[in-house]
């Protein structure tokens, strides 16, 4: 199966979960494909994406003698920490994909899951822009949720 079929059996599957949110409950809907997300996106190769590969090897030269001559000096000194803490567990370069992807997921969620009105309308545009640009269409059913409340 092609990249671009599973994609779209994603976002199939994300779908029919989203319908069952009313039924089950937004939290565990919302845990499950979360997870789901997650799974696929800390354990995806160094190709995929714009910057994993400069993420990862800047992980990786880290821990070199000299790691400002490999390009980690224009990191960020918060991101540099987080480096730090998570090859304190482990050097390995996939443990800097999981622990980035699930702060990421993790965040994304929570906030869907608070803030939002329509949690399954707004989790299948968060899957259907590729995991990113939904976040402002998320700020505006957030907007949205909070004129209900206001309006009551």
């Amino acid at each position: 199966m092609q990249a671009l079929q599973q994609y779209y059996l994603l976002i199939l599957a994300i779908f029919l979960q989203c319908i069952f949110i009313k039924k089950i409950g937004r939290w565990p809907v919302l845990i499950l494909i979360a997870l789901e997300l997650w799974f696929l996106s800390a354990f995806r190769d160094w190709n995929i994406g714009n910057d994993t590969i400069t993420y990862v090897s800047a992980f990786i030269h880290m821990y070199s003698p000299f790691p400002d001559v490999f390009g980690v000096g224009h990191m960020e000194q918060g991101y540099r920490l987080f480096n730090q803490f998570v090859g304190f567990f482990s050097h390995n370069p996939q443990a800097i994909l999981i622990a980035t992807s699930a702060v990421i997921i993790s965040s994304r969620f929570l906030t869907i899951a608070r803030y939002c009105a329509f949690a399954g309308f707004t989790t299948v545009l968060f899957v259907i822009t590729q995991f990113g640009t939904s976040h402002y269409l998320a700020e505006f059913y957030i907007t949205q949720a909070d004129k209900k409340k206001v309006s009551k």
